[in-house]
């Protein structure tokens, strides 16, 4: 895990997870929380830096088990 590739490779997971999460709540979703917005929380209530926690830690263990089964034979272990 001392490996920059790894580490590039979590951060960049981490950020992507983050992007696809604003994008999918804030564009897509945004419609549909406010149509229903007196089931939710306010969002002072939400403690949202859990879910930055939980991508961090969704990074790092997709990256590790990447890491650790990639055997550069192609996009079929890719898909496997």
């Amino acid at each position: 895990m001392k490996d920059k590739k790894f580490w590039r490779g979590a951060v960049a997971a981490f950020v992507v997870l983050a992007i696809l999460e604003f994008a999918v709540n804030v564009g897509i979703m945004a419609g549909d929380y406010e149509a229903t917005k007196n089931l939710w929380r306010p969002s002072e209530e939400m403690k949202t830096w859990i879910f930055y926690l939980i991508y961090a830690f969704v990074a790092f263990f997709f990256t590790l088990i990447f890491s650790k089964g990639y055997e550069g034979k192609g996009i079929m272990e890719g898909i496997r």
